[in-house]
């Protein structure tokens, strides 16, 4: 499988029944810590977003600053305060600065730590991160850094 094929670059989620897209990258055990690389640094720096609508939300919602995995949901309580006026994004460019958000590699990697929780919008931990979810982010960035060195090789 060639990582320049555009066809290889979708993700699909991981289900009980159904084997990841990207069969090439190793399973991460439960139970172990992400290898080194992927391990979220202790100390979050707020950085420039090319993406308005993504800066915008970022400033609204300061809790995101700190890419703690969210609760499954957030994206509808979000949506609640926008709808309210509490956050000045509509409802489509929301959607656009949750996704941006929720695939930048500082929340991948604080997704991928064993034994990590997801938060609310207050910075509460809720639930932990399932194995599945854990699994799946490791596997997306393994992925990244196999596509960039690949790159970095041309």
């Amino acid at each position: 499988m060639s990582l320049t094929n555009k066809s290889t670059l979708r993700l699909k989620p991981i289900a009980a029944s159904v084997k990841p897209s990207i069969t090439a990258l190793p399973v991460i055990p439960s139970g172990t810590a992400p290898p080194s690389a992927l391990v979220a640094p202790a100390i979050v720096e707020k950085q420039f977003s090319p993406n308005p609508q993504y800066a915008k939300l970022l400033e609204q919602v300061p809790a995101l600053l700190e890419y703690l995995p969210l609760v499954i949901g957030v994206s509808e309580r979000l949506l609640a305060k926008a709808v309210a006026g509490e956050i000045a994004l509509t409802p489509r460019e929301l959607s656009q600065a949750m996704f941006i958000h929720c695939t930048t590699k500082k929340y991948l990697r604080t997704l991928a730590i064993d034994g990590a929780f997801r938060h609310d919008l207050d910075g509460n931990p809720v639930v932990p991160v399932s194995d599945e979810h854990r699994q799946y982010a490791c596997q997306v960035l393994l992925y990244r850094e196999a596509k960039a060195k690949v790159k970095a090789n041309k």
